[in-house]
């Protein structure tokens, strides 16, 4: 890796952790490596805004794993967000559409369950419902799952199976839920 190389790094809002920012994407998405070393497109809002690490403080700030994946980032020529000038990483823009809105999608379960590819396609001020087994309708914007469910949206269990469910239902849920 060349020596004046800096990333962006970002913290969750709500878990605090460190995650290296890649690219801001036109629709208000980032890629991102988690602690983990894995590469994730997440929603915008939920992080603080991001700051510069040298190269010189990779191995003090980011685990191993995430050293590991962007230097396996960078040698296969995906160096996007990764700066040499200490310039940060810079949004790309689209043409803006129109916000959709209701309920764009809908789903049975037995417990709080949320799927990635039933949600990722919702617009932030769409809507999907679940409908829980013995508890009622949960009703929620996109906006407000990425903002309160921020544990799921950048767990593991999310991303690489593509769901997750609580194994019993979070106080945060309650507020959501409708009776059937």
């Amino acid at each position: 890796m060349p020596t004046l190389m800096n990333v962006n790094a970002i913290r969750n809002i709500n878990s605090k952790l460190l995650f290296i920012l890649l690219e801001k994407t036109p629709d208000n998405k980032m890629t991102i490596i988690n602690p983990q070393g894995k590469v994730l497109t997440v929603p915008e809002g939920l992080f603080e805004e991001p700051f510069l690490v040298s190269q010189d403080r990779f191995v003090d700030t980011f685990t191993q794993e995430q050293v590991h994946a962007i230097e396996k980032h960078v040698s296969k020529g995906r160096s996007s967000g990764v700066k040499r000038d200490g310039s940060s990483v810079k949004k790309r823009r689209k043409k803006a559409e129109p916000p959709k809105f209701g309920i764009g999608a809908e789903w049975n379960s037995a417990k709080l369950t949320f799927y990635k590819h039933k949600i990722d396609p919702l617009s932030e001020t769409q809507s999907f419902k679940i409908t829980i087994e013995e508890v009622g309708i949960f009703t929620i914007t996109k906006s407000d799952f990425c903002r309160l469910f921020n544990d799921v949206v950048i767990s593991t269990s999310y991303w690489e199976e593509g769901s997750f469910t609580y194994s019993d239902l979070p106080d945060k849920a309650k507020k959501f839920i409708k009776a059937a």
